[in-house]
């Protein structure tokens, strides 16, 4: 077995494989259903590639495919490519999106050649050609579709792999419904399953399990808690002054220009985040921009789910580059998932999200680089009594949900924020001992700081004797002059 993982191995770049992708892969080659919980960035996505290329080697009278479910559309786009330059055959199902996205990642330059290609695609899908084989929810409910993988893959497929599984949970603000029914693949297909995602909680596990038929006794979970021990976290009340509590990135942006450090401003409505964004402007004025007031020098942008596509691709493209003119992204939830922007060197979350799980993520957005990074949420009062999604769509404005309570939680806490916040990850079976423990003598200096409170969090940064009299402001603008 190790020989033919070797083999793959080499095939996909020489690449190595980390201890818990290896527990997995060996995990779905026993034929077990299998719940994969590892951190961004850690190649979670490895986990589905493999199985099919090792089952291949072991038996060459009979092709072998993953099919993978996944809610990112250019996610699926990006690994099509990626897999294709590594000769791998991966076609994509992405019914429902885009017709021109069942290319994978074609650049189609006329309807004539767009229809012949794509009739292309549609054979080498039916003809059973694809090792991996993604689908979108929305495909897997197609008839159609659904009739070529009974027919052509059934006896195929090795593993059926959910990606970012937290969104078949009806908890998650992302929810898709269609990702909720995709559990009648099952019904049909008698592989065994995988589920993948970064953070997921008990209670979200427990919908992904009714939803697909696992048994919580015979699932194999590899498992580690989703900490960012490079960001350093700031989760206080504050004023509802934006004016006042964002100062500091007007000072910034205003004295840095170009050299400040990326930011992401998260906030929970389209209203408030055009309210910022017209605010950090009208303040800046033509300091706003790079030089000449025009597009394309600005360094202050916007993006929300009505954000024109145009402009969407604009400034995706724009904020992705390592060298990109833009300083500061107001942003609602629409702008990250799937997108890996490696250096965004603060996160700030202006109001309590709607659940810790968002919050999360969101913090996730920072330092992908491996850098140290910052997260500050100012959770203004306003932003603390809202409901949760499920009361507010129920019409439920008093809201005392377990989730909800221990989000509000959080912000009072005087204990580590991030042992706090980490301790709601525990899946059940997993060790309390995995929560970070940052007891250590402090050195009275933060900028050489080796007792890694200095860096934990707003909490253990004041236990230091070196900040315990600094306010919140005080202490963010010392990681600003760094």
């Amino acid at each position: 077995m190790d020989r033919y993982i070797d083999d793959v191995m080499k095939e996909l770049g020489n690449l190595q494989l980390k201890e818990e992708q290896k527990t997995v892969i060996e995990s779905i080659l026993k034929k077990q259903d299998t719940l994969a919980v590892l951190p961004t960035g850690y190649g979670k996505r490895m986990c589905y590639k493999v199985p099919p290329l090792i089952l291949n080697k072991e038996d060459s009278t009979k092709k072998h495919t993953s099919l993978v479910i996944s809610p990112l559309k250019a996610l699926m786009k990006d690994q099509i490519s990626s897999l294709r330059g590594h000769n791998i055959p991966a076609y994509g199902l992405l019914e429902g999106a885009e017709k021109e996205d069942l290319a994978g990642t074609f650049n189609i330059g006329n309807t004539i050649k767009y229809h012949v290609h794509r009739i292309r695609l549609e054979m080498g899908i039916k003809d059973g050609l694809a090792s991996i084989l993604f689908a979108s929810p929305e495909a897997i409910l197609v008839k159609f579709w659904r009739d070529v993988i009974t027919e052509v893959y059934k006896d195929r497929i090795c593993v059926v792999a959910y990606d970012e599984a937290h969104c078949i949970s009806e908890w998650r603000l992302d929810f898709r419904p269609e990702y909720g029914k995709v559990g009648l693949l099952q019904s049909i297909i008698e592989a065994h399953v995988l589920v993948l995602s970064a953070t997921i909680t008990n209670d979200i596990r427990k919908d992904i399990d009714r939803a697909l038929g696992l048994q919580q006794h015979s699932t194999k979970v590899v498992a580690t808690l989703p900490d960012r021990s490079n960001i350093f976290l700031c989760t206080e009340k504050s004023s509802e002054q934006y004016e006042v509590e964002l100062k500091w990135i007007l000072e910034g942006v205003k004295h840095k220009k170009d050299k400040f450090a990326k930011t992401i401003i998260y906030v929970n409505s389209i209203a408030l985040c055009e309210t910022l964004y017209i605010w950090i402007h009208s303040e800046l004025k033509s300091a706003a921009y790079n030089g000449e007031s025009i597009i394309q020098n600005r360094m202050v942008e916007m993006y929300h789910a009505h954000t024109d596509e145009e402009s969407k691709q604009r400034i995706m493209d724009q904020f992705i580059s390592i060298d990109s003119t833009i300083r500061v992204l107001v942003a609602t939830v629409a702008c990250g998932m799937g997108v890996n922007i490696p250096n965004i060197k603060w996160v700030v979350l202006w109001g309590l999200p709607s659940t810790l799980l968002l919050l999360w993520q969101e913090t996730g957005r920072c330092v992908r680089d491996g850098s140290f990074g910052l997260m500050i949420c100012y959770a203004f009062k306003r932003s603390v009594s809202k409901p949760c999604d499920i009361c507010r769509s129920n019409r439920k404005f008093q809201c005392k949900c377990s989730s909800r309570e221990y989000l509000r939680s959080l912000v009072e806490t005087e204990q580590c924020k991030r042992s706090y916040l980490l301790r709601h990850f525990l899946l059940d079976g997993m060790s309390r001992q995995l929560l970070p423990c940052n007891d250590f003598n402090c050195t009275e200096n933060c900028h050489s700081c080796s007792c890694v409170k200095c860096k934990c969090c707003i909490v253990c940064r004041r236990k230091c004797e070196c900040s315990k009299n600094m306010t919140k402001d005080e202490i963010i603008r010392t990681f600003l002059e760094d």
